[in-house]
């Protein structure tokens, strides 16, 4: 509810969409992980050069079994190139699947889509390129602290008495 609430009020902000979707993924309840697709194409939208997203978005759609996935196969397709000579070392041509996924949409075969697109996801998501992308979209839990209140709070508050015989040196911060 809160990360909703974040989300519309901040809605430029790709790492408060990628953290709903990350919630929403892992949600128990069906409706609630349906909504996670949203939430990470508007991250990806806004930050389309990053692989987290687009892996998150990728398997997102693939588990849902959403038809966008072309689209987001095609979007990604450039984003992997820099990373595919590391994966092809480890025994994946992620280009290849992405273009094998792209033939099967083509031709109807939606499943072999969906199970490429996996195959794309799952490799990304183990580059540490995704890694690193991953925590620029996930702020110090810090960073999410309240810095201010409800009026009620103020209603009620009275600011501290300073002491004008303590010297200030051993007050500071």
């Amino acid at each position: 509810e809160r990360l909703n609430d974040a989300a519309a009020k901040y809605p430029q902000d790709a790492a408060v969409w990628f953290a709903l979707g990350s919630l929403q993924r892992d949600a128990a309840d069906e409706n609630v992980r349906s909504q996670a697709v949203a939430a990470f194409q508007q991250a990806f939208e806004l930050a389309p050069e990053n692989l987290a997203a687009a892996w998150n978005l990728l398997q997102s759609q693939a588990e849902q079994e959403q038809p966008e996935i072309v689209q987001t196969l095609q979007a990604v397709r450039p984003l992997v190139r820099p990373i595919n000579a590391q994966t092809i070392e480890a025994g994946t041509d992620l280009e290849q699947e992405i273009d094998q996924a792209l033939q099967a949409a083509e031709s109807g075969e939606l499943d072999e889509t969906y199970r490429h697109a996996f195959i794309v996801a799952n490799v990304i998501k183990a580059q540490p390129q995704a890694r690193r992308d991953g925590l620029s979209l996930s702020p110090h839990p810090l960073a999410y602290v309240v810095q201010d209140f409800e009026p009620g709070f103020y209603e009620d508050w009275t600011a501290p008495v300073v002491d004008d015989e303590i010297p200030e040196a051993e007050t500071a911060i």
